[in-house]
């Protein structure tokens, strides 16, 4: 989906509507709709990694 500062914003309703439909996923940010990109694996791999530091990090402390 290409940025267009001219088009409408959509209600949650017709974004449900509309996204069922589509080939690619969407994510609704204050009824903007944004593409979403496909995640690698190298991505999934940094998360992963990142949630395990943070896990260690905060282990026994009061968070």
């Amino acid at each position: 989906m290409i940025a267009n500062p001219n088009r409408p914003q959509m209600t949650p309703q017709d974004y449900l509507a509309w996204e069922a439909d589509q080939p690619q996923r969407y994510e609704y940010v204050s009824g903007d709709v944004v593409t979403m990109t496909e995640s690698t694996i190298p991505h999934n791999q940094v998360t992963v990694k990142l949630a395990a530091l943070l896990k260690t990090h905060l282990r026994g402390k009061g968070c």
